[in-house]
């Protein structure tokens, strides 16, 4: 966990005035490389397809993107 940003008010000025989107970007980006997601295998990818399928089927969609 990142510590809280303290810098005054003319120093985050200097630095570029970052906005919070932009921010939270970078803060997203830099949590995914140090902690990949992990895959899910082909099979369990297969079954989930089905369900989803079969759902779709219910509610009248014929395909899904």
């Amino acid at each position: 966990m990142s510590k809280p940003n303290r810098d005054t008010y003319d120093y985050w000025v200097s630095l570029g005035k970052k906005s919070i989107a932009d921010r939270a970007s970078e803060e997203v980006e830099r949590r995914l490389k140090e902690n990949p997601p992990s895959l899910l295998d082909d099979d369990v990818l297969q079954e989930l397809r089905k369900i989803m399928d079969s759902d779709a089927k219910i509610c009248g969609v014929t395909c899904l993107p």
